[in-house]
């Protein structure tokens, strides 16, 4: 697995838990390079919905299908309110227990909850 996978594998165990992952451990630089690698496709602003679709599996795999990982619509996007200006993905993340609203960034940490 690469450094890549692996932080992306590390950011997946928590979420599949349902915890903001914290990368404790790792070299923010190279958790930042990874995220921001996100970002690289179309427009620069939206994660790469490819990435996004694999990452989003592994979460629900590492679960066992417990949590489920979701881009948020356009209608929950007002929850999110006030948005970043500049390159951000806007998640939810559910499970029985409830859900958490995520946002990505290509920055450290990159991953944060709202609401």
């Amino acid at each position: 697995m690469d450094n890549d996978s692996q932080i992306y594998h590390h950011a997946a165990e928590a979420l599949a838990q349902m915890e903001v992952p914290t990368f404790e451990g790792l070299d923010p630089a190279e958790v930042t390079r990874a995220f921001d690698a996100v970002f690289e496709a179309d427009d620069f602003l939206d994660p790469d919905p490819r990435w996004l679709d694999d990452f989003a599996r592994e979460v629900g795999v590492i679960s066992a299908g417990r949590v489920a990982l979701r881009a948020a619509t356009d209608d929950e996007l007002a929850d999110f309110e006030p948005r970043i200006k500049g390159p951000a993905g806007y998640f939810v993340l559910t499970s029985a227990n409830g859900s958490v609203r995520l946002v990505l960034v290509p920055s450290f940490p990159p991953f944060t909850t709202r609401g």
